[in-house]
Protein backbone atom coordinates (compact mmCIF):
# COMPACT_ATOMS: atom_id res chain seq x y z
CA UNK A 1 0.00 0.00 0.00
CA UNK A 2 3.04 2.53 1.22
CA UNK A 3 4.62 1.93 -2.85
CA UNK A 4 1.52 2.57 -4.20
CA UNK A 5 0.32 5.64 -2.40
CA UNK A 6 4.37 7.02 -3.04
CA UNK A 7 3.67 6.02 -6.80
CA UNK A 8 0.52 8.31 -6.66
CA UNK A 9 2.14 10.82 -4.73
CA UNK A 10 4.90 11.05 -6.95
CA UNK A 11 2.92 11.49 -10.45
CA UNK A 12 1.47 14.90 -8.51
CA UNK A 13 4.64 16.05 -7.67
CA UNK A 14 5.52 15.78 -11.62
CA UNK A 15 2.42 17.37 -12.77
CA UNK A 16 3.17 20.96 -11.57
CA UNK A 17 6.12 21.32 -14.51
CA UNK A 18 5.75 22.33 -17.75
CA UNK A 19 7.94 20.21 -20.61
CA UNK A 20 10.76 22.50 -21.43
CA UNK A 21 11.30 22.80 -17.01
CA UNK A 22 13.04 19.53 -16.54
CA UNK A 23 16.39 20.61 -14.54
CA UNK A 24 13.45 22.63 -12.16
CA UNK A 25 11.51 19.38 -12.08
CA UNK A 26 14.71 17.07 -11.66
CA UNK A 27 15.84 19.03 -8.59
CA UNK A 28 12.46 19.28 -7.23
CA UNK A 29 12.29 15.57 -7.61
CA UNK A 30 16.03 15.19 -5.92
CA UNK A 31 14.96 16.88 -3.43
CA UNK A 32 11.54 14.69 -2.77
CA UNK A 33 13.89 11.74 -3.05
CA UNK A 34 16.32 13.59 -0.47
CA UNK A 35 13.20 14.01 1.84
CA UNK A 36 12.30 10.21 1.68
CA UNK A 37 15.64 9.13 2.47
CA UNK A 38 15.78 11.49 5.44
CA UNK A 39 19.00 12.80 4.23
CA UNK A 40 19.00 16.40 5.54
CA UNK A 41 22.34 17.43 3.97
CA UNK A 42 21.00 16.74 0.89
CA UNK A 43 17.69 18.50 1.22
CA UNK A 44 19.80 21.68 2.48
CA UNK A 45 22.29 21.71 -0.67
CA UNK A 46 19.11 21.79 -2.88
CA UNK A 47 17.18 24.28 -1.08
CA UNK A 48 20.21 26.71 -0.84
CA UNK A 49 20.42 25.92 -4.72
CA UNK A 50 17.19 27.80 -5.03
CA UNK A 51 14.87 24.75 -4.62
CA UNK A 52 11.47 25.56 -3.38
CA UNK A 53 11.32 23.58 0.08
CA UNK A 54 7.43 22.95 -0.92
CA UNK A 55 8.16 22.00 -4.70
CA UNK A 56 5.83 19.58 -5.89
CA UNK A 57 1.59 19.58 -6.73
CA UNK A 58 0.78 17.29 -4.14
CA UNK A 59 3.34 15.24 -2.76
CA UNK A 60 6.16 17.96 -1.03
CA UNK A 61 9.06 17.08 0.43
CA UNK A 62 7.48 17.12 3.85
CA UNK A 63 5.37 13.93 2.60
CA UNK A 64 8.29 11.88 2.22
CA UNK A 65 10.10 12.79 5.25
CA UNK A 66 7.15 12.29 7.51
CA UNK A 67 5.93 9.11 5.75
CA UNK A 68 9.13 7.55 6.47
CA UNK A 69 9.75 8.63 10.23
CA UNK A 70 12.76 10.65 9.30
CA UNK A 71 12.23 13.30 12.59
CA UNK A 72 15.34 15.21 11.85
CA UNK A 73 14.53 16.12 8.29
CA UNK A 74 10.92 16.67 9.31
CA UNK A 75 12.10 19.20 11.84
CA UNK A 76 14.93 20.91 9.16
CA UNK A 77 12.11 20.92 6.49
CA UNK A 78 9.93 23.47 8.71
CA UNK A 79 12.50 25.31 9.94
CA UNK A 80 13.32 25.90 6.14
CA UNK A 81 9.38 27.04 5.99
CA UNK A 82 7.51 23.77 4.46
CA UNK A 83 4.17 23.78 4.98
CA UNK A 84 3.27 21.13 7.94
CA UNK A 85 -0.65 21.36 6.28
CA UNK A 86 0.12 20.76 2.86
CA UNK A 87 -0.43 19.05 -0.34
CA UNK A 88 -2.52 15.91 0.20
CA UNK A 89 -3.23 14.17 1.58
CA UNK A 90 -1.57 16.49 4.58
CA UNK A 91 1.90 15.76 6.00
CA UNK A 92 -0.33 14.83 9.31
CA UNK A 93 -2.34 12.07 7.43
CA UNK A 94 0.82 10.17 5.79
CA UNK A 95 2.42 10.16 9.24
CA UNK A 96 -0.81 8.25 10.53
CA UNK A 97 -0.84 5.74 7.53
CA UNK A 98 2.71 4.59 8.50
CA UNK A 99 1.77 4.69 11.78
CA UNK A 100 4.67 7.34 12.52
CA UNK A 101 3.15 8.81 15.71
CA UNK A 102 6.63 10.52 17.17
CA UNK A 103 6.45 12.08 13.72
CA UNK A 104 2.86 13.08 13.92
CA UNK A 105 3.69 14.61 17.46
CA UNK A 106 6.53 16.99 15.40
CA UNK A 107 4.16 18.40 12.99
CA UNK A 108 1.28 18.96 15.79
CA UNK A 109 4.36 21.01 17.61
CA UNK A 110 4.72 23.05 14.78
CA UNK A 111 0.87 23.75 13.75
CA UNK A 112 -0.42 20.90 11.97
CA UNK A 113 -4.28 21.30 12.17
CA UNK A 114 -4.85 17.42 14.31
CA UNK A 115 -8.40 17.57 12.22
CA UNK A 116 -6.92 18.71 9.29
CA UNK A 117 -9.80 20.76 8.11
CA UNK A 118 -7.43 22.67 5.45
CA UNK A 119 -10.02 21.92 3.09
CA UNK A 120 -13.74 20.07 2.45
CA UNK A 121 -13.15 17.09 4.70
CA UNK A 122 -12.45 13.51 3.04
CA UNK A 123 -11.79 10.16 4.81
CA UNK A 124 -8.92 9.65 2.68
CA UNK A 125 -7.64 12.76 4.71
CA UNK A 126 -8.57 13.11 8.35
CA UNK A 127 -5.56 11.94 10.64
CA UNK A 128 -8.80 10.73 13.20
CA UNK A 129 -10.01 8.08 10.61
CA UNK A 130 -6.47 7.77 9.06
CA UNK A 131 -5.26 6.56 12.65
CA UNK A 132 -8.53 4.14 12.72
CA UNK A 133 -7.84 2.72 9.40
CA UNK A 134 -4.64 1.43 10.63
CA UNK A 135 -5.89 0.73 14.33
CA UNK A 136 -2.65 3.11 15.82
CA UNK A 137 -4.03 3.17 19.22
CA UNK A 138 -1.35 6.16 20.50
CA UNK A 139 -1.98 7.73 16.85
CA UNK A 140 -5.50 8.45 18.21
CA UNK A 141 -4.06 8.86 21.85
CA UNK A 142 -1.56 11.96 20.43
CA UNK A 143 -4.23 13.53 18.42
CA UNK A 144 -6.92 13.68 21.18
CA UNK A 145 -4.00 15.30 23.09
CA UNK A 146 -3.60 17.91 20.69
CA UNK A 147 -7.27 18.60 20.58
CA UNK A 148 -8.79 16.72 17.43
CA UNK A 149 -12.75 16.30 17.43
CA UNK A 150 -13.31 12.89 17.88
CA UNK A 151 -16.82 12.98 16.69
CA UNK A 152 -15.87 14.52 13.58
CA UNK A 153 -17.29 12.95 10.21
CA UNK A 154 -16.02 12.63 7.02
CA UNK A 155 -17.90 13.70 3.55
CA UNK A 156 -19.81 10.66 3.62
CA UNK A 157 -20.92 11.13 7.22
CA UNK A 158 -18.60 8.30 8.53
CA UNK A 159 -17.17 8.73 12.37
CA UNK A 160 -13.96 7.45 12.74
CA UNK A 161 -15.87 4.57 14.61
CA UNK A 162 -17.56 3.73 11.36
CA UNK A 163 -14.40 3.03 9.92
CA UNK A 164 -13.09 1.28 12.19
CA UNK A 165 -16.21 -1.46 12.07
CA UNK A 166 -15.14 -0.91 8.39
CA UNK A 167 -11.97 -2.11 8.54
CA UNK A 168 -12.36 -4.31 11.48
CA UNK A 169 -9.95 -2.35 13.72
CA UNK A 170 -10.73 -3.65 16.92
CA UNK A 171 -8.16 -1.79 19.33
CA UNK A 172 -9.11 1.16 17.50
CA UNK A 173 -12.73 0.57 18.07
CA UNK A 174 -12.59 0.00 21.96
CA UNK A 175 -10.37 2.74 22.42
CA UNK A 176 -13.21 4.96 20.41
CA UNK A 177 -15.97 3.49 21.92
CA UNK A 178 -14.27 3.75 25.70
CA UNK A 179 -13.94 7.76 24.17
CA UNK A 180 -17.73 8.21 23.87
CA UNK A 181 -18.33 7.74 20.74
CA UNK A 182 -21.84 6.96 19.57
CA UNK A 183 -22.06 3.59 18.74
CA UNK A 184 -25.79 3.61 17.39
CA UNK A 185 -25.16 6.89 15.61
CA UNK A 186 -26.31 6.82 11.67
CA UNK A 187 -24.10 7.42 8.88
CA UNK A 188 -26.52 9.99 7.01
CA UNK A 189 -24.84 9.71 3.83
CA UNK A 190 -24.42 6.57 3.68
CA UNK A 191 -27.76 4.45 4.03
CA UNK A 192 -27.39 5.65 7.49
CA UNK A 193 -25.81 2.58 8.08
CA UNK A 194 -24.77 1.78 12.35
CA UNK A 195 -21.01 0.92 13.46
CA UNK A 196 -23.06 -2.45 14.21
CA UNK A 197 -24.30 -2.62 10.99
CA UNK A 198 -21.00 -2.14 9.33
CA UNK A 199 -19.30 -4.68 11.43
CA UNK A 200 -22.49 -6.56 10.53
CA UNK A 201 -21.81 -6.57 6.71
CA UNK A 202 -18.17 -6.81 6.69
CA UNK A 203 -18.47 -10.92 8.72
CA UNK A 204 -18.76 -12.50 5.66
CA UNK A 205 -15.90 -10.69 4.73
CA UNK A 206 -13.53 -11.30 7.31
CA UNK A 207 -15.15 -13.94 9.55
CA UNK A 208 -14.62 -12.04 12.23
CA UNK A 209 -16.98 -10.99 14.54
CA UNK A 210 -15.13 -9.44 17.55
CA UNK A 211 -15.94 -5.79 16.43
CA UNK A 212 -19.67 -6.34 16.29
CA UNK A 213 -19.90 -8.04 19.27
CA UNK A 214 -17.63 -5.26 20.67
CA UNK A 215 -20.68 -2.81 19.91
CA UNK A 216 -23.56 -4.99 21.52
CA UNK A 217 -21.27 -5.33 24.43
CA UNK A 218 -21.67 -1.16 24.49
CA UNK A 219 -24.89 -0.91 23.81
CA UNK A 220 -25.75 -1.51 20.04
CA UNK A 221 -28.90 -2.97 19.15
CA UNK A 222 -28.56 -5.27 17.06
CA UNK A 223 -32.57 -5.51 16.27
CA UNK A 224 -32.65 -1.75 15.26
CA UNK A 225 -34.08 -2.04 11.70
CA UNK A 226 -32.48 0.11 8.84
CA UNK A 227 -35.14 1.11 6.58
CA UNK A 228 -33.20 2.12 3.77
CA UNK A 229 -31.66 -1.22 3.43
CA UNK A 230 -34.98 -3.39 5.24
CA UNK A 231 -32.80 -5.34 6.85
CA UNK A 232 -31.23 -5.23 10.84
CA UNK A 233 -27.49 -5.64 11.98
CA UNK A 234 -28.03 -9.43 13.38
CA UNK A 235 -29.90 -9.93 9.37
CA UNK A 236 -26.70 -8.72 8.14
CA UNK A 237 -24.62 -10.79 9.88
CA UNK A 238 -26.76 -14.27 9.60
CA UNK A 239 -26.57 -13.36 5.63
CA UNK A 240 -22.70 -14.54 6.14
CA UNK A 241 -24.38 -18.25 5.93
Amino acid sequence: MKKIIALILSVFSMGMYAADDIPLRANANALIEAAERGDSDGCEKLIDAGVDVNCGLMAKPIHGAARNGHEDCVRFLISKGALVGGGFPAPLSSAALCKRVSVMRILLEHGARPDNDYQYPACSDIPLHVATLVNCVPALELLKEFGATLTIQDSNGLSALHVAMINNSYHAAEWLIKNKLDVNAKAHKSLDLTPLQYAATTVALRGDMSCYHLCVKNGADPTELNEKIGKTAAQLCMMRE
